[in-house]
């Protein structure tokens, strides 16, 4: 898919483009609840990059992407502006996996998984220039006695507040790892929620804890949250997959006062759930049913406005498509923002 995220009063998205894109990193922005779509090339040629993601910083728009050779680049515009500014940050990456980004306040901190299957971060403090590089987890550890080694990390996600930096991977042995840090400090501290078969899973920031969503290998999808102590709590349930349509590839965002997910099925329909009340269960609704037919849906991205839901998914026809729902409402608004080929 990409990415997106909102600024407040506008929605920003990024995807790579196919065919028709000329496999260029693009960008759309949209005042909300206006038309059109804005479209702008970030940087052209990106042939094997995988999927980028995009972040707010409140003065300007900052991308990350891996390309085919591990390379990690990052890119950023501020608000207002034409150019966008291109940097190298780091190389010998897990080539073409997806990077994660995101603003602490007064930084710019990614992660991803090297070739050596170990995760690693980079910050960047506003208004500077050079990135500087920690270890978060380091592949071929036990990190659950009687457990086989970790023999190395799926794509990190992470989310960020001015206080801390956090992180959440699943390892080669099915289980949740979450790391926590106050911004710019040493060490990084993990906790791990073993024995799931986890996978793919997406985090948010929620004031001054986290929210985590992740799917099993059955396809069932869960949540969790930030306990007192720092720790994740045992994901609990939030639905199981509905006749043979397991759930893949969930995101996750914070609203203010409770979580919301989105999330495709196997039979190409994007699912939403939004929490009561701050708390488990989740209430189910469906957001679009057999998106793209036979060509599928990608992973969806979820954000939220400060008054709207949005979610945004690419079809398996290269349609990038929008929702959006009001405070209240149970109807879906779609927009098509682009084909992307």
């Amino acid at each position: 898919m990409g990415s997106m995220a909102s600024t407040g009063s506008s929605t920003i998205v990024t995807a790579i483009g196919g065919s028709s894109g000329g496999n260029s990193l693009l960008y759309w922005w949209q005042a909300f609840r206006t038309k059109p779509w804005n479209q702008e090339t970030v940087a052209m040629d990106l042939s094997g990059f995988g999927w980028p993601a995009i972040a707010w910083t409140g003065s300007g728009a900052v991308i990350a992407a891996i390309d085919s050779g591990g390379k990690l680049y990052y890119w950023w515009q501020a608000a207002g502006t034409a150019p966008w500014h291109q940097q190298h940050v780091a190389s010998d990456l897990a080539p073409g996996q997806p990077a994660t980004i995101a603003w602490t306040g007064s930084g710019v901190v990614i992660a991803a998984v090297d070739t050596s299957g170990n995760i690693q971060y980079w910050w960047q403090a506003a208004g500077t220039a050079p990135w500087h590089q920690q270890l978060v987890a380091q592949a071929g550890v036990v990190t659950v006695p009687g457990e086989p080694p970790v023999m190395s990390y799926g794509a990190p996600a992470i989310t960020a507040t001015d206080s801390f930096v956090g992180i959440v991977a699943v390892d080669t042995n099915g289980d949740l790892t979450y790391w926590q840090q106050a911004f710019g400090t040493v060490p990084w501290n993990g906790t791990v929620v073993p024995g799931g078969s986890y996978t793919a899973p997406d985090i948010a920031s929620a004031g001054g804890s986290v929210v985590v969503t992740v799917v099993d290998s059955s396809g069932k999808l869960y949540y969790a949250t930030q306990n007192v102590f720092g720790n994740l709590t045992p994901p609990t349930l939030v639905d199981a997959p509905h006749g043979h349509a397991p759930y893949h590839l969930p995101k996750i965002a914070w609203t203010g006062s409770s979580a919301i997910i989105a999330c495709v099925d196997s039979d190409h329909n994007v699912n939403f759930w939004e929490q009561t009340n701050s708390s488990p269960p989740f209430n189910h609704q469906t957001v679009a049913t057999t998106v793209g037919g036979s060509g599928g849906v990608s992973s969806p991205a979820i954000a939220w406005t400060g008054h709207s839901v949005i979610v945004a998914a690419l079809t398996g026809s290269g349609d990038l498509d929008f929702w959006w729902q009001a405070p209240g409402s149970v109807q879906w608004h779609k927009e098509t923002v682009a084909n992307v080929g």
